[in-house]
């Protein structure tokens, strides 16, 4: 049975909503009139799942969400509203919501649809903490492994994902009962053998974690594709240190998660689709914008008439308003399609000055051999930045980006010597539609940031410069050469 707490300041929809939740049985629903009520409930009661309205008195639903964050409660929640515009939705999801859903029309497949959402949420919450337990399993067996391995023979063979036990040399001692069935293997067929052999190799595979943990001490792991069993797995190996200090044993964990990669790329190709739809979709409104816009201005010389003219004014500003929106959805499309990556902060700086193509404005770079794992987009920032300077910063003649680091994190500063930003703007400048050219660049930029936990404020005086601060959380940042990838 999954309990659910309902969370809506109407006693009506709540009723309703319980009704068509509870009629085709295996969902409990308890109702809240208040988010304040909810996390009274929530603290006495266990929940599987919340679904709570997005705009209440006192408490919203957003504010419910950093509550529940703030005190480490994990249930996972539905924003169901009537709110449907995009920066509702962002902001939900960048909460921690686990779906959105707008309430409105058919009853019948929007309470369908709101199970659906239900069922699928409760059951990501159990797989969850079945990983959990089996992590701590996990843990437990390292930690008793030198202490008695005779002893734990049940809790080896009783986890699911496949276990390996081998000398630093890669020769096997055993493996737990999934690793001899997904090798198909008996453990006669494996006395001697090294673990690489097991797969037809001669050699240890390109990146071994096993060398990795030899080398570091410590756990490693790798995810990567094993083309002789047709499997995605994540490798984990762990080294069993003795009391000399010396590798005594390393032991391997293997997770399959081909059905996560298999998922994952029929999602990469359907959003292939869909941005290829949205772009010939894109690209025939423009065109008919175009077009649109053209007869409009042939009207206007056709007219005579004040009133009329001034119709025809407003007929052409919300044309013109309709196709800056479609551009929009262009830029917006993009984020978050590509993988993050580690990116060095001062090539990218430099990569949007050059793109820029500065005049005149003297620029300081200096990132202390910074990178940052961002989405690719992340050019994109510094180059909205460069242009707002230019466009709007008065006479621009110095900018400057450095890094600062502090207990929390790193923070990227970039700041020039313009006119600087009112203060009552301030508070808007990261708005959707707010600003004085698209009104799209800043919110998009923090879009970008987001992604990977990058956070945007402004800090500079009027009068005296803009001055935009990029907080990069610890997780996020390390110094050059630390990793591979840039």
């Amino acid at each position: 049975m999954i309990h659910v707490l309902l969370v809506d300041d109407e006693p009506a929809l709540c009723e309703i909503t319980k009704i068509f939740l509870e009629r085709e049985g295996g969902i409990v629903v308890t109702p809240s009139l208040s988010a304040e009520e909810a996390l009274q409930k929530i603290g006495a009661e266990g929940f599987d799942v919340i679904v709570s309205d997005y705009e209440m008195p006192g408490m919203s639903g957003i504010d419910l969400l950093k509550a529940l964050n703030a005190r480490g409660i994990s249930v996972p929640v539905i924003i169901f509203t009537g709110r449907g515009r995009e920066e509702v939705v962002i902001e939900a999801l960048n909460n921690g919501a686990e779906y959105y859903l707008q309430k409105g029309g058919n009853p019948r497949m929007q309470f369908a649809e709101l199970r659906h959402m239900i069922l699928k949420a409760a059951r990501n919450r159990l797989t969850e903490q079945r990983l959990a337990d089996r992590e701590a399993d996990y843990r437990d067996l390292f930690q008793n492994m030198l202490n008695g391995f005779d002893l734990l023979e049940g809790v080896f063979d009783g986890i699911k994902d496949v276990l390996a036990v081998q000398k630093p040399d890669h020769t096997i001692v055993r493996f737990n009962r999934a690793g001899y069935e997904l090798l198909g293997c008996t453990p006669a067929d494996t006395e001697g053998r090294k673990c690489y052999e097991l797969f037809g190799r001669s050699a240890p595979c390109e990146v071994c974690t096993t060398e990795m943990a030899l080398e570091s001490g410590h756990l490693e792991e790798v995810e990567r594709f094993f083309p002789e069993i047709g499997r995605y797995l994540v490798c984990r190996s762990n080294p069993i240190i003795g009391e000399d200090g010396e590798v005594r044993l390393i032991v391997e964990q293997f997770v399959d998660i081909s059905e996560r990669k298999r998922i994952e790329m029929a999602l990469q190709q359907a959003n292939k689709k869909l941005n290829i739809l949205n772009s010939i979709t894109r690209h025939d409104i423009l065109n008919w914008m175009t077009a649109l816009l053209g007869y409009l201005e042939i009207e206007k010389e056709a007219v005579s008439d004040p009133a009329i003219l001034a119709i025809i004014e407003k007929e052409e500003t919300a044309a013109i308003n309709i196709k800056r929106l479609i551009s929009f959805t262009r830029e917006y499309q993009d984020i978050g399609v590509n993988a993050p990556i580690w990116q060095d902060v001062e090539r990218v700086v430099r990569s949007a000055i050059r793109h820029q193509g500065l005049k005149d404005v003297a620029v300081e770079v200096s990132s202390c051999g910074l990178e940052v794992y961002a989405d690719p987009m992340l050019i994109r920032v510094i180059e909205n930045l460069i242009d707002n300077s230019l466009r709007h910063g008065g006479h621009v003649t110095a900018i400057r980006c450095v890094t600062e680091t502090n207990g929390s994190g790193v923070r990227f500063v970039y700041e020039d010597n313009g006119v600087g930003i009112p203060d009552p703007e301030k508070p808007l400048l990261f708005k959707q539609g707010y600003g004085k050219n698209t009104g799209f660049g800043l919110f998009l930029s923090k879009e970008i940031l987001s992604i990977t936990g990058l956070s945007i404020t402004e800090e500079g005086a009027y009068g005296r410069g803009a001055r935009f601060v990029i907080t990069i959380p610890p997780v996020a940042c390390r110094s050059s050469g630390a990793g591979e990838e840039t």
